[in-house]
């Protein structure tokens, strides 16, 4: 019954009352809590598909992350093993180059 129609008339809830030996009251109670728990459970469901998302959003950030870790120590692998290379005022000069051409192409982009 339930299933077909959450919200029975009052004419229903009598008959229902009749049926069962029960006040037309308690019918209307039986539904509204009826009613109540399925919106209960509803919304627990919901929030676990939520959680579960929230969760795997997490776990997609941390890897995102730990990517972004590792990027940053293979650069650091990479500059210690050019400055084992080729000295640190090496790796400064070509820094400063390349801050200069910066510059000097925002200068001929502009004329």
């Amino acid at each position: 019954m339930f299933e077909s129609k959450s919200r029975p008339e009052p004419e229903m809830k009598q008959q229902l009352a009749d049926e069962i030996g029960l006040e037309p009251r308690q019918v209307a109670i039986w539904f509204q809590n009826r009613r109540a728990r399925l919106k209960t459970k509803q919304v627990e469901k919901d929030f676990k598909c939520k959680g579960t998302l929230l969760t795997e959003a997490r776990l997609s950030g941390m890897h995102a992350e730990s990517n972004k870790s590792f990027n940053f120590q293979q650069l650091q692998k990479l500059k210690n093993q050019h400055v084992k290379q080729h000295g640190n005022s090496d790796l400064r000069h070509q820094s400063e180059s390349s801050q200069y051409g910066r510059f000097e192409d925002m200068g001929t982009d502009s004329e």
